[in-house]
């Protein structure tokens, strides 16, 4: 049996637009026993502790080239999966998701098809975050808002955030996230995030890891990941993504 070894940073919970942590990152390395015994002793067979950790191994310097010579043996193994999400993006493209891609879809559009939305997502989030980035985190915070708690007042809130950007602007925000978000229906919201912004981000770096990991041909995987103290309170939601599949095996404390 493989075990995957997640492991997240960057992690804010709800604080999605924590300006010293933009970044949410989850990472796992892919290993047998008798695999991961073999690296630790051929690069590290005289270190003692329970556990490789980083902020010892930096202390001395060879300690450091084994960490180099380790990472670097672990990548020509393909065993190094990684998922990285900028949480600012991520909110825009949500934005897309939940709020335009239903008014295209009921039009008979395919808003994913050929990655159109993602992209198209990616210019407007260039676009507002080049030219008025404060009125883009005011307008993000409405979004986190409408997405914790779904209702009329919060839509409203969203809405007066976004027509807040500068008039050259506003053509492009009435038709793509302001026009479909007067008449999107709020259960979308309760239904597509069940546990509320705390869903956004985790989807897009716990997801695409696990998926990746899955496309690994030795299965079944056992999961283990790290319980930290942000961890802690969403729990369930980790539970949520890896049960339908995969369930976990193991907490680590």
């Amino acid at each position: 049996m493989k075990r995957v070894y997640l492991d997240e940073s960057g992690f804010t919970g709800t604080h999605l637009l924590d300006a010293e942590q933009p970044v949410y990152t989850v990472a796992t390395v892919i290993l047998d026993e008798s695999e991961a015994d073999d690296l630790k002793r051929r690069h590290f067979g005289t270190y003692q502790g329970p556990e490789l950790k980083f902020s010892r191994l930096k202390r001395q310097p060879r300690h450091l080239r084994a960490s180099n010579d380790l990472l670097e043996e672990l990548l020509d193994r393909r065993a190094v999966k990684l998922s990285a999400a900028d949480k600012r993006f991520v909110l825009i493209a949500k934005m897309f998701d939940l709020i335009t891609e239903p008014l295209l879809h009921a039009l008979g559009h395919d808003a994913y098809q050929d990655g159109f939305l993602a992209d198209f997502a990616s210019q407007v989030y260039l676009l507002l975050d080049g030219r008025d980035p404060v009125t883009l985190t005011r307008a993000m915070q409405a979004f986190v808002q409408l997405c914790e708690n779904p209702s009329e007042a919060h839509r409203q809130g969203y809405i007066a955030a976004m027509r807040a950007f500068p008039d050259d602007l506003s053509e492009l925000l009435e038709t793509v996230l302001i026009q479909p978000a007067e008449v999107m229906n709020l259960d979308v919201l309760r239904v597509e995030l069940p546990e509320g912004p705390l869903g956004i981000v985790l989807t897009c770096g716990l997801v695409p890891v696990i998926n990746a990991c899955r496309e690994v041909p030795s299965r079944p995987l056992s999961v283990i990941y790290d319980r930290s103290k942000v961890m802690q309170h969403s729990l369930s939601l980790w539970n949520w993504y890896l049960s339908p599949h995969l369930p976990p095996r193991q907490i680590g404390v």
